[in-house]
This record gives structure tokens, C-alpha cells and sequence, in this order.
């Protein structure tokens, strides 16, 4: 929606949106129409896409990418260097190691602990997460 709004009216500039008590870095990039939650934390050299939501109390390390039209749910916890790619998104309290990536479009389930790479257009979950399975392209993840 975002995306097709944004190229039929491209004079229109998407604002972010910080939550009071969330802590951004100062070295922080944040895409257009990102939004920071009560208490999100995104720590030094951290890239946030656009339209990306950080959920109340997440928490993004240093060096993080996260890619546009991710959204990351309550609680979770991304280690330094993590990648998430474009449209993913991270379950409420999942944990993702330090280096990991997720790739475009995949879904983390709540709770799980991502300890390695997981690939594009898929659903996991799980301690450790796995591939559960596989999402169609335009699959809503919810």
C-alpha cells in the first residue's frame, strides 16, 4: 500500500515516528515511514528500511540491517550484524543471534531462536528455528 501510494503521488514525503522513551543511536539511519514503539532500542550503525516497524520493547544491536516493509513484533532481540531482509517478519520475543540473516518475505515464529541463516519465503520457527515451510509469494504473514 505504501509502496503504490508512494509512486502514484511522489510528492508526498512518509515521515517516522519515535516513540518518547525509544533510544535510537545517533549514527541510526531510519527509512520514511518507520516507526520506534515504547521502548524499542536500535543501537550504533543500524539501518532501518522504510516503513519498518520496530514493536514496543525490541531491541536491534549494533550493525543491524533491517530491510524495508519489515516488521519487528514486541520483545524480540536482534544481535549485532543481523540482516532482515525486505518485508520479513520477527515474531513477538524470538531472539536472533549475532551475524544471522532473514531472508525477504520469510516469517519467524514468537518465541524462536534464530542461530543461523534462514532463507527468503519461508515460515519458521522454533529452538533453534527451522523451516517449517514455504510461503507463496503476496502470502499475508499473519
Amino acid at each position: 500500500m505504501a509502496r503504490a501510494l508512494a509512486q502514484s503521488v511522489p510528492h508526498i514525503a512518509f515521515g517516522t515516528a519515535l516513540h518518547p522513551s525509544a533510544v535510537i543511536a545517533a549514527d541510526v539511519t531510519l527509512g520514511p515511514g518507520s516507526v520506534a514503539m515504547a521502548g524499542a532500542i536500535v543501537n550504533t550503525g543500524s539501518t532501518v528500511g522504510a516503513h519498518v516497524i520496530l514493536n514496543t520493547n525490541s531491541s536491534v544491536d549494533h550493525d543491524c540491517v533491517i530491510g524495508d516493509f519489515a516488521s519487528i513484533a514486541p520483545g524480540v532481540a536482534l544481535g549485532g550484524n543481523v540482516k532482515v531482509g525486505e518485508a520479513a517478519a520477527v515474531g513477538i520475543g524470538a531472539a536472533v543471534s549475532h551475524g544471522c540473516a532473514i531472508g525477504e518475505h520469510t516469517v519467524v515464529g514468537a518465541g524462536a531462536v534464530v542461530v543461523r541463516d534462514l532463507p527468503a519465503y519461508k515460515v519458521c520457527a522454533g529452538v533453534p528455528a527451522r523451516v517449517a515451510r514455504a510461503r507463496a509469494p503476496g502470502e499475508p504473514y499473519l
